[in-house]
């Protein structure tokens, strides 16, 4: 029982692994994001509704910081984030983004399709964020669920054993060494 530790765990409810997470979407939500346009002077940035709707409202239920925050977790923990933009009379109205367990991702004859909730979208209808691309479909991310998958199997073993000599103490082999 002490070397198996307690079974699979998804790497999102690996405490140590989440702290990492956040700190990293914590500091990159922090940003602020920029509009840039490229003129024959150099880089411009952009005042208009568009970069305040990004910089300031993507939606009415988070801030910018918390939209990135959270885009920057999924991408970390899944590999891909999906967020919908929402129009209204031709002008981008918020930006939604979709729970992981509501996104599935379908090749198609012209790259690929994605399920939201059941149902069937075009790629090109949406905000597709891919990180660390699989090799045999570059459009997916894999995130790094297979890097983090050892180190934290590691570290599970480690805390169950911890465990172990916390709860029993006294060892039952004494190794001295001079």
């Amino acid at each position: 029982q002490t070397l198996l530790g307690d079974g699979y765990r998804p790497i999102t409810s690996c405490p140590e692994v989440m702290m990492c997470v956040n700190v990293y979407a914590d500091l990159i939500g922090s940003m602020t994001i920029h509009l840039m346009a490229n003129t024959e002077r150099g880089d411009i940035r952009i005042r208009n509704e568009l970069s305040r709707k990004l910089d300031i409202n993507p939606n009415r239920w988070m801030t910018r910081a918390n939209l990135i925050a959270l885009i920057v977790e999924t991408l970390l923990t899944h590999g891909n984030q999906v967020t919908v933009p929402v129009y209204r009379g031709g002008y981008l109205e918020e930006l939604l983004p979709v729970p992981p367990s509501q996104v599935a991702f379908e090749p198609a004859d012209d790259g690929y399709r994605v399920r939201i909730a059941g149902r069937t979208v075009h790629p090109d209808t949406l905000l597709h964020f891919a990180w660390r691309p699989d090799p045999e479909r570059p459009w997916q991310g894999r995130g790094v669920n297979v890097s983090l998958k050892d180190i934290v199997h590691a570290i599970r073993q480690a805390d169950s054993t911890r465990q172990a000599l916390l709860s029993s103490p006294a060892p039952s082999i004494i190794v001295k060494v001079d």
